[in-house]
């Protein structure tokens, strides 16, 4: 745990320092707009379905009233990062949402570190990198739009490690692993699903053509 609270608060500490003035004036982060208010409404409505009836999750009367709708089907993934974010909203509004956000960019610099680790030589790189995924402009600019769910990126860089590390564990425990990451990434934002079964694909695609060319070359060297 030690060897964690450096990084830990390195990454935390960037991310706070993106919007000091956002914290001192009460603001919540980012700009106003269509997805930012979705993301506040839906948010509101997650919370209410964990405090009481969680069957607002699957059918929700205030979506689409009074016909009501699946909220989770809805917004195309706004629900898990919400249920991620209830528990600071006990620290009040704004600060419990903007801490979340903030939340955000740390998970997925340690993603970034981790995505890193062992690839790189030296000890220092995997958070170098982790601070450089926290700090990355394409998860701040859907942050800033009011887009989390988008902008959480951590399930897709840790799977990709999963996936990436295949080849040098095929058997046990490893390949469930890698499909269920997969799985957990494409229940956060259905488009990053997609994107890990492309990925899967292609991966598996390569493995096979590198067997393939190995086994030619064995039998000419025979």
């Amino acid at each position: 745990m030690t060897r964690l609270a450096g990084p830990l608060a390195a990454l935390l500490g960037a991310a706070l320092a993106l919007w000091p003035g956002t914290w001192l004036t009460g603001r919540v982060i980012g700009v106003g707009g269509v997805d930012h208010f979705g993301t506040l409404w839906t948010w509101t409505q997650v919370r209410r379905a964990l405090a009481g009836d969680l069957s607002r999750l699957v059918h929700n009367p205030d979506l689409y009233f009074p016909f009501g709708m699946d909220l989770y089907r809805n917004t195309g993934g706004n629900v898990l990062d919400g249920v991620i974010a209830a528990p600071l909203s006990l620290l009040g509004f704004p600060l419990g949402h903007n801490l979340a956000l903030v939340l955000v960019l740390v998970a997925n610099g340690l993603a970034a570190a981790y995505l890193c680790g062992r690839r790189v030589g030296e000890p220092e790189a995997p958070w170098l990198v982790g601070v450089a995924g926290a700090l990355a402009s394409y998860p701040l600019c859907e942050l800033v739009e009011g887009r989390p769910t988008q902008a959480l990126v951590a399930p897709v860089l840790v799977a990709t490690k999963l996936l990436l590390s295949l080849p040098d564990s095929p058997g046990g425990w490893a390949p469930i692993r890698a499909g269920l990451s997969v799985t957990l990434a494409g229940l956060f934002y259905w488009y990053y699903g997609l994107f890990l079964g492309l990925f899967t694909v292609a991966l598996a695609l390569a493995h096979l053509a590198t067997r393939s060319r190995r086994a030619g070359g064995q039998r000419l060297l025979v």
